[in-house]
């Protein structure tokens, strides 16, 4: 049963998405600034709706679904829709910050850190301590925590909030960690301590020694 493909019901009037709209690419989608509601975007996929990063997201956003979960990490999801000239999109929530403009992944933001005279190391420790306290407590399953996979969304010029936006959900065959919260805690704490552990060492100068023993937490 869960190796069969799910599909979405498209809906609505075809969408024409232009050059000018998009704003991000990758290898395995196009993202573009939805052409009649700009607090959204469309995601369309290069492999179509059988992408088995997409078949892994769509089934365990379902699964939330059916348990009446709901999220600040994870961005909205709206359904499919029809393109103009053949294929589908799908909409999502799009991520700004404050000021209008679209967040930056949170590889891109630790490379511009990188290029500051000085880093406010108080800013980092609370934007990653509350991803970590929304993350343990809606137990999101990820299976892989990268900086590229998450958005830094400004909520103000000195504070951020990370979003979950790519390799969301698990491939394993049956997902019981979908449905069991202990299980689902489990997987979560082991990929955060994961996660802290890469960045400490692959970025020193931003997750030093004393900034990683706070993440890593009790």
């Amino acid at each position: 049963m869960w190796n069969q493909t799910l599909h979405e019901t498209v809906t609505g009037p075809p969408l024409t998405l232009t050059a000018d709209l998009l704003i991000g690419a990758g290898g395995h989608k196009k993202v573009y600034v939805h052409p009649r509601d700009e607090s959204r975007c469309v995601k369309v996929l290069h492999y179509g709706a059988e992408d088995k990063d997409w078949q892994k997201e769509l089934r365990y956003r379902r699964s939330r679904e059916k348990r009446g979960l709901t999220s600040t990490l994870l961005t909205e999801y709206y359904g499919a829709c029809p393109l103009t000239g053949g294929g589908i999109g799908y909409v999502f929530e799009r991520i700004r910050d404050f000021d209008g403009h679209d967040s930056l992944t949170f590889q891109d933001h630790i490379d511009r850190l990188r290029s500051l005279p000085q880093i406010d190391r108080n800013a980092v420790i609370a934007g990653m301590v509350t991803f970590r306290y929304f993350l343990f407590r809606e137990k999101i399953i990820t299976s892989n925590m990268e900086p590229g996979n998450f958005c830094v969304q400004l909520v103000s010029a000195d504070s951020y909030c990370l979003r979950i936006v790519d390799n969301i959900g698990s491939p394993v065959f049956i997902p019981l960690l979908f449905y069991v919260d202990t299980l689902a805690l489990h997987h979560v704490k082991r990929y955060w301590q994961r996660f802290v552990s890469d960045l400490h060492w692959q970025y020193p100068w931003l997750i030093d020694d004393s900034i990683a023993a706070i993440l890593y937490g009790p």
